[in-house]
């Protein structure tokens, strides 16, 4: 049922019927009330194609998954279930998110110079991003609004949202040294990778206010490829003085540590990872403390990123949100 037979069933104007169902404030409550009931009972839902033409948007979000390539497994699992409070926020708003997964970095700037050209999207979401971002730059040099997953060494005008790595890489720090541990060490990705870098720098600074001195051996910067981990603990592992707790950037990372030492016969360190999205963590975490990634708040943010961006797309007063990761207890399970 259309608002045009809503309105006939109740000898209504359609423009009568539309203010009650819009709670506009020039409609009695008497009136209001038998729309609201007498839509329900037939059925009626409001035509969003129609509201958004109206309201000169298509309705639609791009949600702009990193490259298909390395990591390709993790990433693509992580962003998946932000989707979910991403979905359910701006689903309530009218706006309906899709997931492109580009090929590569090539394609995904086509992608968006598509966007820019045929307007076919209101708002794009970019991940991964980098500290010299040339995907922001083009977007705030086009005028599309956009938000982003992920900080930049510029924020003053980005709808964005992240995790508070260098909160997360403190409580690791300081969780390690309360264990006992002495030589501590950090495996992360460079590749200007912004998240990348707030790990190292976060390291370094809870070594610093712990008293001790970062040094070379132990902050290992590595580009994004296949292999990471086991490339990382190979090198850990062979100086004169191993380290005794590594802090890992995530759990494709550890994964590809832990199956190194174990075809290699090796006494691994205590290991920990920062960002964990795989249903097999749990199976074989080495550790007993950890981060839980808040899927649903994480997505719920970026859905109000989103918003901010269509509303102010200049970012005049830019929607910024860390979101808070504690250290916390978690459950082994096993086969």
């Amino acid at each position: 049922m259309n608002l045009a037979q809503l309105a006939a069933k109740l000898n209504l104007s359609t423009a009568a019927v539309s203010k009650a169902l819009n709670d506009k404030p020039d409609i009695s409550e008497e009136t209001r009330q038998l729309v609201k009931e007498a839509a329900k009972r037939y059925g009626y839902s409001p035509n969003i194609a129609a509201r958004q033409l109206k309201r000169g948007k298509t309705g639609v979000v791009a949600l702009i998954m990193p490259p298909d390539g390395v990591n390709a497994y993790h990433t693509s699992y992580f962003f998946y279930k932000i989707n979910v409070g991403l979905h359910k926020l701006l689903a309530a708003h009218d706006y309906l998110p899709f997931i492109y997964a580009p090929t590569s970095a090539e394609d995904e700037l086509k992608q968006i110079e598509r966007f820019l050209s045929e307007k076919v999207v209101d708002c794009v979401i970019l991940t991964d991003t980098h500290n010299n971002d040339e995907r922001i730059k083009l977007l705030h040099s086009k005028g599309l609004p956009f938000a982003a997953m992920g900080r930049t060494d510029d924020e003053r005008h980005l709808h964005c949202v992240d995790m508070d790595y260098e909160q997360m890489t403190y409580d690791a720090v300081h969780y390690a040294l309360e264990q006992g541990y002495q030589r501590l060490a950090v495996v992360t990705f460079g590749d200007d990778c912004s998240f990348g870098w707030r790990i190292k720098e976060g390291f370094e600074q809870a070594i610093s206010a712990h008293g001790l001195a970062p040094d070379e051996h132990s902050i290992h910067v590595m580009p994004k490829h296949d292999g990471v981990g086991a490339l990382a603990l190979s090198q850990l592992i062979a100086q004169p003085t191993p380290p005794d707790f590594v802090l890992l950037v995530n759990d494709d990372v550890l994964y590809s540590a832990l199956s190194y030492g174990r075809r290699h016969n090796l006494k691994l360190p205590q290991m920990m990872c920062l960002n964990s999205s795989s249903e097999f963590f749990d199976f074989v975490n080495p550790c007993d403390h950890g981060f839980e990634v808040p899927f649903d708040e994480l997505g719920a943010a970026l859905g109000e990123a989103v918003l901010s961006a269509i509303k102010d797309p200049k970012g005049t007063k830019p929607y910024h949100k860390l979101v808070p990761v504690p250290l916390t207890p978690l459950k082994r399970r096993t086969l």
